[in-house]
């Protein structure tokens, strides 16, 4: 069963996949080939350990199910999956990949009677170890198939601005593969769109006095410092964040 050649393809096209196609062209035949060799992997990978292709096919469908559409079980399938897995129920199609992996699998066979045939097929094994060491390598290609999904850097959204358009906008730091730059939304942040940096709008400075007659007035400004107007009527620093303080914001 996991030398077939139907496993072994699944196994190639998930790692090939994974460590370069996700990377170099994400997309939704990138995403959708992972969930579908990822399914029948899983699924032969379970009737082949259990011997109860119905138990291991049933298995697969729930833990699939939890981690496409739950927050909480993507997460804590992550640490096996190499990453937390993006929640979609269209993905759910990927289903459909079960329908082979039944007809591979086979019918259950009891453990008893596993047994009893593995007595017997003794003999003949020994004759057939460059077959076992076939599944052993197809299984050992398999699990890290499965579990060593790539961790592509994903984007990460390092700074958000008002756009005197009215638009938001954030700027997006990116992985080893993505490239930086600015997405742009119309609909208080529903959808986003690759756009061009935006022209941001002179940063306002907040004044006030105090209300007796010491005259003391401060004015803020905005994420940089706070000044105090001295005696002459310069503006000096009351308070500021060290770099190493505004870097760690």
């Amino acid at each position: 069963m996991l030398a077939h050649p139907a496993t072994t393809g699944a196994v190639m096209v998930l790692a090939v996949n994974d460590h370069l196609g996700k990377g170099r062209a994400p997309g939704w035949l990138t995403g959708r080939a992972s969930d579908v060799a990822g399914v029948f992997l899983v699924a032969v990978l379970g009737s082949a350990l259990i011997g109860r292709r119905t138990v291991a096919l049933a298995a697969t469908t729930l833990a699939f199910t939890a981690i496409k559409t739950s927050r909480t079980a993507a997460a804590l399938a992550a640490p096996a999956l190499g990453g937390i897995t993006r929640r979609d129920p269209t993905d759910l199609l990927a289903l459909a990949s079960l329908v082979p992996a039944w007809f591979l699998a086979g019918p259950d066979v009891p453990a008893r009677g596993r047994g009893l045939a593995a007595a017997g097929e003794r003999g003949r094994e020994r004759r057939r170890v460059g077959r076992a060491a076939l599944t052993v390598t197809a299984l050992g290609c398999t699990v890290f198939a499965v579990t060593a999904t790539s961790c592509v850097a994903g984007r990460r959204v390092d700074a958000l601005v008002a756009g005197a358009d009215g638009a938001v906008y954030a700027h997006l730091q990116g992985g080893d593969t993505i490239d930086d730059g600015w997405a742009r939304s119309t609909d208080d942040g529903r959808t986003w769109h690759v756009a061009a940096a935006p022209d941001r709008p002179a940063a306002p400075v907040v004044e006030a006095c105090a209300s007796d007659a010491s005259d003391r007035c401060y004015r803020v400004v905005p994420g940089s410092r706070v000044e105090q107007r001295s005696a002459s009527g310069a503006w000096e620093v009351a308070f500021a964040f060290t770099p190493d303080q505004l870097d760690r914001m």
